[in-house]
């Protein structure tokens, strides 16, 4: 138990779905919320069946094999492919993360409760971002903003699943901005 007063919570993808879990379960200490590139439930546009094989390859081949794996099916593999930079840094991302970790991680995604139906009820400032070339986190981004009251979104133009390294500037700029007035709102507040 960290006894934090009060955070600014940020999530992308996966973690993403854990700020989601924690500002629905433990309201208290979140003061504002930043939601990029994720969704708030597990859809078919997510592969859960591609998930299971995955998970079997990490297990049976390792780290490096999930990599080729993801590059052959992922829809945006052509865009990394053509970002020397990016491709490198996400190689680095799959060759660092542990075997036992992926695995368990995949696994807890597919297993996780659907919140959608549940956002109505996160009160805090919520920023939602998400790189245009996304599609299936794009989607659910849209359905996310309907859901969670007063919640503004941002799509990033040319940037995919990781805007905050596709398209850092832009990325910075919206996110500063955006705890910038949160800030602002917090200490008139008292807060």
């Amino acid at each position: 138990h960290l006894a934090i007063d009060g955070c600014y919570l940020l999530g992308h993808s996966m973690g993403g779905m854990v700020a989601q879990q924690l500002a629905l379960t433990h309201p208290e200490p979140v003061r504002a919320l930043v939601l990029v590139n994720t969704a708030a439930e597990v859809t078919s546009a997510m592969h859960t069946q591609d998930g299971a094989r995955l998970v079997e390859i990490a297990r049976d081949q390792g780290m490096e094999a999930v990599f080729e794996e993801q590059l052959r099916i992922n829809p945006m593999a052509d865009q990394i492919r053509g970002q020397p930079q990016l491709l490198g840094l996400w190689r680095q991302q799959f060759l660092l993360t542990s075997r036992e970790a992926y695995i368990y991680c995949a696994r807890a995604v597919a297993r996780r409760e659907p919140l959608l139906d549940k956002l109505h009820a996160i009160e805090v400032p919520t920023l939602i971002i998400c790189g245009e070339n996304d599609a299936p986190m794009l989607e659910a981004s849209r359905q996310m903003h309907e859901r969670i009251p007063g919640s503004e979104l941002v799509i990033i133009p040319g940037a995919g699943h990781t805007p905050q390294i596709e398209k850092a500037p832009e990325f910075n700029r919206v996110l500063s901005e955006f705890l910038s007035r949160v800030h602002q709102g917090v200490a008139a507040a008292g807060g």
